[in-house]
């Protein structure tokens, strides 16, 4: 595969990652991938599921609710997100 090939994943497609909070991620492209400018995950979050608040100090990072619903904390703020919500955390912003 060189830099100008598409990358096209399919549904569910991509390696996947259970983190210890019950999530599961598929991710479809990293960092490496697209010289640092972006990644992409789809995450699957039962209930109960969480982050822990952190920082990216180089990356901003977007969430987009597609089914269900999520409370996020973005700095001070805590948004409740349900289908279609978009969030967008800036970089150095404590999010969760």
């Amino acid at each position: 595969m060189s830099d100008d090939d598409p990358i096209i994943l399919r549904p569910g497609e991509g390696p996947v990652h259970r983190t210890p909070f019950g999530d599961t991620l598929v991710w479809k492209v990293g960092e490496a991938a697209t010289g640092g400018q972006f990644s992409i995950h789809e995450r699957i979050a039962p209930p109960g599921a969480r982050s822990t608040p952190h920082k990216h100090h180089e990356l901003v990072e977007a969430f987009y609710v597609l089914d269900g619903e999520c409370e996020f904390v973005i700095g001070d703020r805590t948004v409740h997100g349900s289908t279609g919500t978009f969030v967008l955390a800036p970089k150095a912003t404590l999010h969760g």
